[in-house]
This record gives structure tokens, C-alpha cells and sequence, in this order.
């Protein structure tokens, strides 16, 4: 039998069943969807929100969709990882993925990848479908685009390639998270739900 334990939005125990969920949300944001979108309630700053199942070993992976609003160079959104701690807040210094943490974020409008304010390695622009893999054991993180994974030569399947985790996000519970910006209120982004993922690489659960 499967015991589960909640601590901070964490659970220890396995692959559970169920959708990702957006949990914990930041302000100027709502969900719908049953919990799997989110979406921009006013047209300033920044609306972060994370999963409610941390992780802090093994290989994991989730994917998410701009569903609406914008993407360009005023605008747009970011996925990355997380911690229970992350400010989720409006102000984008502080609650933006990858400028504040310890997490990272990839950037929708200028395609680089962010940990901690540092901006580490560039990789392509996006505007629709992305995904995060994460080897919480290897320490190491991928992101792609449409399938295309970010990097020449990177595949999480293989662990080739792909960006070493910091030592100050080590055996401590990541969230899946995404954030979103944009003039219109619309903005919108969604976590695909568990089996619906149409680039997981082989060896990975869904988060």
C-alpha cells in the first residue's frame, strides 16, 4: 500500500495519479480548468504559481502551453522549478522565476534560462508548448521547445547534455511552477495533465 505524507506541499511515496494542479498561487492570478491553469487578473507584473507535489529525487517531468495572451518582448512567460519558499508575489525582482529562489525559469522572450538573477546559458525564444525534465538524483535540468530540446546534443533520456543542477537546490523539495506577463489580463498558462504530455522522455514520470 501507497502511504502518502504532506509536508509544505510535498509528497513523499511515488508516482501518485491525478493532474498537476496549481496549489499555491501568487497575487493578480486565478485558476481554472480544475486547477491546471493560470491566469492574469490585472494587466501588471508577474502572476507565479507552483504544483502542489514537490519533488526531491528521481526523474520527473512536466509540460505546459501558453494559452493565452501575448508573447514578445513586453510580455510573455516562463516555466522552471521552484521551492516551498518561492515568493510568489506580483513584483517580478522578487517573485519571478529565476531571479529569486533558489529556482530557474525559462524564458519565453528571450529563451535563456535563469537561476538565482543569473541569467546561465541562451537558448530559443518560445510562444506555445515547453517542458521541464528534471534528474532530482543526477542533479542535472532540461528545458525544450515544441519538442526541441534546448542545446545541441541534449536528451534527458540519455542525460546528455542539459544544465547542472546548484548545490543549493540539493535534496531540498522542488515544485513544478510557471509564471505569466502580459498587457492583457487574458494571459494564460496551462499544465498539461499527466498521460495528455506529448514530448515525456523515456525513464521520466509525470509530475
Amino acid at each position: 500500500m501507497l502511504h502518502l505524507q504532506r509536508d509544505v506541499g510535498f509528497w513523499a511515496g511515488g508516482d501518485e495519479s491525478g493532474p498537476l494542479l496549481f496549489d499555491l498561487i501568487g497575487t493578480d492570478a486565478v485558476t481554472s480548468l480544475g486547477g491546471r491553469r493560470l491566469t492574469k487578473t490585472t494587466s501588471n507584473n508577474y502572476a507565479t504559481g507552483r504544483s502542489a507535489r514537490g519533488r526531491s529525487a528521481g526523474k520527473w517531468y512536466f509540460e505546459a502551453v501558453k494559452s493565452a495572451g501575448p508573447v514578445g518582448s513586453s510580455s510573455g512567460a516562463i516555466i522552471g522549478l521552484c521551492q516551498a519558499s518561492q515568493n510568489l508575489g506580483s513584483n517580478p525582482s522578487a517573485a519571478l522565476l529565476g531571479l529569486s529562489g533558489p529556482s530557474y525559469g525559462y524564458a519565453s522572450w528571450n529563451g535563456f534560462i535563469y537561476f538565482n538573477g543569473n541569467q546561465m546559458v541562451a537558448g530559443s525564444t518560445w510562444s506555445d508548448r515547453v517542458g521541464c525534465a528534471v534528474d532530482l538524483t543526477a542533479k542535472k535540468i532540461w528545458f525544450h521547445n515544441g519538442g526541441t530540446w534546448q542545446f545541441a546534443g541534449s536528451n534527458p533520456a540519455t542525460g546528455a547534455g542539459g544544465t547542472n543542477l546548484d548545490p543549493s537546490v540539493f535534496d531540498l523539495p522542488m515544485f513544478a511552477a510557471c509564471g505569466v506577463y502580459a498587457v492583457s489580463p487574458a494571459d494564460s498558462m496551462d499544465f498539461i495533465q499527466a498521460g495528455s504530455e506529448l514530448y515525456k522522455p523515456a525513464g521520466f514520470l509525470s509530475w
